[in-house]
């Protein structure tokens, strides 16, 4: 998926320009220390505020092949979001993005903890495919509530 996939989240951060090398090599040496050793690099790497959380996370994204997608930028046809009650999608914070060979795209925060793929593959009768969303975007769309639209798509 990724050219970066598999690669060492400190050189994915290196590589997107997130960081620069002095940053890295000083935080691998700092990692490299009894004290720190424990904590994996991109704890490390939030602690000493060099990156914030969604950075982290999207290069976790990368690293593990998940896929991302801008909210802001896609047009959601109204079919697709009538798939998903809209109160179960702001409960759980999942937005019905795309569908694909029997399987429904939904965009979460946090691909990696989401527990409730099983509720939607019921819902749906569709194979569930999570990909990743900042959690601002998802709110976003949320709050644009998309059962009051009047076209039939959503746009960000």
């Amino acid at each position: 998926v990724y050219a970066l996939q598999g690669k060492k989240i400190g050189e994915i951060l290196n590589t997107l320009g997130v960081i620069d090398s002095q940053t890295l090599h000083a935080v691998e040496q700092h990692h490299s220390t009894k004290k720190a050793r424990s904590k994996p690099i991109g704890e490390l790497l939030i602690h000493m505020g060099f990156i914030d959380a969604e950075e982290l996370t999207r290069a976790l994204c990368v690293q593990s092949g998940v896929l991302m997608v801008a909210l802001p930028l896609i047009q959601v046809p109204r079919d697709l979001l009538s798939l998903v009650p809209i109160q179960l999608a702001k409960i759980k914070k999942a937005i019905p993005v795309g569908a694909y060979n029997k399987s429904l795209y939904l965009a979460v925060s946090d691909p990696a903890t989401f527990a409730d793929k099983q509720q939607f593959a019921i819902l749906t009768k569709l194979n569930i495919k999570l990909v990743y969303a900042p959690p601002y975007e998802i709110q976003f769309f949320l709050d644009s509530t998309w059962s009051e639209l009047i076209s039939d798509i959503w746009t960000g």
